[in-house]
């Protein structure tokens, strides 16, 4: 049964974050300010809710967000971007995993604590294998939370959109590039502007394809049916859907508030019995973040923004939430951020087999 009351704390907390961190200009408001509101909740012992009814929105907003801007054209330079990126996120897994166990934490645990992939889904792995869940969530969390933190700073400070498009005006023209629709201006006008016949399709379309995605226990299937779903209708269709940005801003603090739930007293506890393991897998994890960077900068001449969020090592729908939020191309960053994602995935399940 739904918690009504923590439901609407949650609501009226995460909203509020954005609000506020949006009047104190800060980079990724929406996003950084639910996670801070409702952190700051969870630590007071604040009962919230966020029931399964509300993630699945959530994810299906994201979903037909992403999937609305998948226009993505393939090359050479891409298929190399995407190899090298997969084998860097499996082997810094492996390499920090190895750290860790160095550093005295026991072996299963080091290894799905340093996994870079999805919080829940590799807590939950960790668990199925009896191993301890609750060290690898501590791990997974920290990592999570501090990319959160800092990504969007150094976006801001480094590889801001406006100072990268000056700086580059021929950025646009890469291998990794979103397709511009071509024709006149009624053309255009007709790929922004829907019908409610075309919203309820694309809206009733993409729930029942994440619905049917999670019901066979596709991992992040809700986000991929719905995604998957949206892209296709509106090339067949040639539209391009743009979510209302009040209602589009308000799910992305919503994703801030759900990561923040993750933030209890009893991890925050738990923490300085590993803080040396903790600070070195931050430490080479911000490494493989910037080589990753570094060569979808020069391999596959992507933007700066779109290459560091695509490089970022947190939770996929945060990531790509910020993303969003600061003007980096979505359906680039979802495409890496899906193969990191299943490649971590991959790796967690034969890593527990032979383990």
């Amino acid at each position: 049964m739904t918690n009504w009351l923590g439901l609407l704390l949650f609501m009226a907390l995460s909203v509020s974050g954005w609000l506020i961190f949006e009047r104190l200009k800060v980079p990724a408001a929406s996003v950084l300010g639910g996670l801070a509101f409702i952190v700051c909740a969870n630590l007071l012992s604040i009962k919230l809710s966020y029931p399964s009814w509300l993630r699945f929105i959530v994810s299906i907003n994201m979903g037909i967000s992403i999937g609305s801007k998948m226009h993505i054209r393939i090359d050479r330079k891409m298929l190399k971007c995407v190899l090298l990126f997969a084998l860097t996120v499996i082997g810094g897994s492996l390499l920090i995993g190895f750290a860790v166990r160095a550093l005295g934490v026991e072996a299963q645990t080091a290894m799905f604590a340093s996994l870079l992939g999805g919080l829940t889904e590799i807590a939950y792995i960790a668990s199925e294998f009896q191993f301890d869940a609750f060290q690898v969530s501590i791990f997974q969390t920290v990592r999570m939370c501090v990319l959160l933190i800092m990504v969007p700073v150094i976006a801001r400070k480094f590889v801001a959109p406006e100072a990268e498009n000056k700086a580059n005006p021929a950025a646009a023209n890469t291998a990794i590039s979103p397709e511009v629709p071509e024709g006149n201006a009624k053309a255009t006008a007709k790929a922004i502007r829907l019908s409610a016949w075309d919203w309820i399709i694309i809206a009733a379309g993409s729930a029942a394809a994440g619905y049917l995605l999670s019901e066979i226990q596709v991992p992040a299937g809700k986000l991929i049916g719905s995604l998957a779903f949206t892209a296709i209708y509106s090339a067949l269709r040639k539209l391009r859907p743009k979510l209302n940005p009040k209602w589009h801003n308000t799910i992305l603090s919503f994703v801030g508030g759900s990561v923040g739930l993750n933030v209890t007293l009893a991890s925050l506890m738990y923490i300085p019995s590993l803080i040396v393991p903790i600070i070195v897998s931050l430490i080479l994890i911000f490494l493989i973040m910037y080589v990753s960077y570094r060569f979808l900068v020069r391999i596959g001449n992507m933007d700066k923004c779109s290459a560091l969020f695509s490089s970022t090592l947190g939770g996929l729908t945060p990531s790509i939430a910020m993303a969003e939020a600061m003007g980096g191309d979505s359906s680039i960053v979802s495409t890496f951020q899906l193969i990191r994602y299943f490649s971590v995935i991959a790796l967690a399940l034969v890593l527990g087999s032979i383990m």
